[in-house]
């Protein structure tokens, strides 16, 4: 890694992790994004993230909607590229795109299935 991709720390923690957001400061498309990244952070800051491999991809982080049926629903971030992605689902970009597929990831979180008998 670069002397210029340094992690930045996000200024929240999020529940026991500390958001590390990883981009070139002397990127200022980059920068922006990561700025992004962290409002949108912030404004749905009860999402657990996670780093699904810290190691060799720290610019990727994973954040979970918990389900009424059990299990939660995994969205993809790259906070330096201001992507995101629902698992199966087409990426997104740029915060109001983010944050629709947040919305979208609530509502389908909240359905409510027929019991078939």
């Amino acid at each position: 890694m670069s002397k210029n991709n340094l992690p930045q720390s996000h200024d929240d923690k999020q529940g026991d992790l500390l958001l590390e957001i990883y981009y070139n400061k002397n990127s200022p498309k980059q920068t922006a994004n990561a700025e992004m990244f962290r409002r949108i952070a912030k404004r749905f800051s009860w999402l657990e993230f996670t780093y699904p491999n810290k190691i060799k991809a720290p610019w990727h982080v994973q954040g979970f909607v918990p389900c009424a049926h059990g299990e939660a629903i995994i969205l993809n971030f790259w906070p330096h590229k201001g992507k995101a992605q629902q698992e199966n689902c087409t990426a997104v970009v740029g915060e109001e795109g983010i944050g629709r597929m947040i919305a979208q990831a609530i509502d389908d979180s909240t359905d409510e299935f027929e019991v078939l008998e």
